[in-house]
């Protein structure tokens, strides 16, 4: 039980939405990603008569030994997956083209090419953009359009549901104890140290790697954070008297506790003592809250942004 108590809990059905709760439109450069990840779906494959990097190939290979004799042979250039100095060698060699070559650092064979595809993205077109069956959505331009308008109705809940969380944070009031800041302290300590060992690494390099942060650093930021988790947890608790959900998160731990001491050979006491519930329950109160209120705030925009 927390020592922390909450005095006063704002309701955030008060939060007023204001005109400028808005995100940046995307970029030139964010737009031509997001149109990249559509061409990326309609690959092109041409023959090509000189081979490079990344080509398929057909070749024939005759050598001295009847092992080493193929017919369409067939390889994709620089994955290794056959050979990956063979695969080097045949680089810049033309389709016809015959050449004699080291075969497995062995034996010469000699390789005649049949054929070479190349794959590549194919450009963005009219015809892909119907193709993806969106309403009123045609043209290239139509899609661009369509991009923009959907990233920013996104980032419109997304702006509005942050400053509805903050409204919610920093109005209410609470007493948040010490003690309750020194023991989940210790909890997230533990359940990184925990992360660390896993990946085996030093405290210091997990901090490095994962936070960009160093040791120290990481450690001032949990601490500095937990006022805030604490937060949650007491608005949570809250909520819950409304619409009870902390017994879902209970039972969710421990199913989840339960399939990682079978996948890790544990006894559910040591899959319960590297992932506590205390430290379980700071994750899943925090989304708690999030969520409720992001549902509020995506009901308050529905006409806005036409869901």
């Amino acid at each position: 039980m927390l020592a922390s108590t909450l005095i006063e809990l704002v309701d955030y059905r008060q939060f007023n939405i204001t005109d400028d709760m808005r995100g940046v439109p995307l970029t030139e450069s964010e737009l031509s990603e997001r149109l990249d990840k559509i061409a990326k779906r309609n690959v092109v494959t041409t023959e090509v008569d000189i081979i490079e990097d990344g080509d398929s190939v057909v070749l024939q290979v005759k050598g001295d030994r009847e092992e080493l004799n193929r017919n369409n042979l067939t390889m994709t250039i620089g994955l290794g997956l056959f050979d990956a100095d063979v695969e080097k060698r045949l680089i810049g060699m033309e389709k016809g083209e015959t050449r004699t070559v080291k075969w497995k650092e062995q034996e010469d064979v000699v390789v005649q090419v049949k054929s070479v595809k190349r794959r590549s993205l194919a450009e963005l077109n009219d015809n892909i953009i119907t193709s993806l069956n969106i309403d009123g959505v045609n043209t290239v331009e139509d899609y661009k359009k369509s991009l923009s308008e959907e990233d920013l109705r996104e980032k419109r809940l997304i702006a509005v549901t942050r400053h509805a969380i903050d409204y919610v944070l920093d109005n209410s009031k609470f007493n948040i104890a010490e003690q309750d800041i020194s023991y989940f302290y210790d909890l997230t300590l533990k359940a990184y140290a925990n992360l660390a060992k896993k990946e085996e690494m030093t405290f210091e390099e997990m901090s490095e790697k994962y936070f960009g942060k160093s040791e120290e650093e990481l450690k001032t930021k949990i601490r500095e954070d937990l006022y805030t988790t604490i937060k949650y947890v007491l608005i949570a608790f809250e909520y819950d008297k409304e619409k009870p959900l902390i017994s879902m998160i209970k039972e969710e731990y421990e199913k989840q506790v339960k399939d990682e001491s079978r996948v890790h050979a544990q006894t559910l006491e040591e899959a319960k003592e590297k992932n506590p519930y205390d430290y379980y329950m700071l994750a899943m109160c925090r989304a708690m809250v999030q969520i409720r209120i992001h549902e509020f705030c995506k009901e308050l925009l529905k006409e806005e942004l036409m869901i």
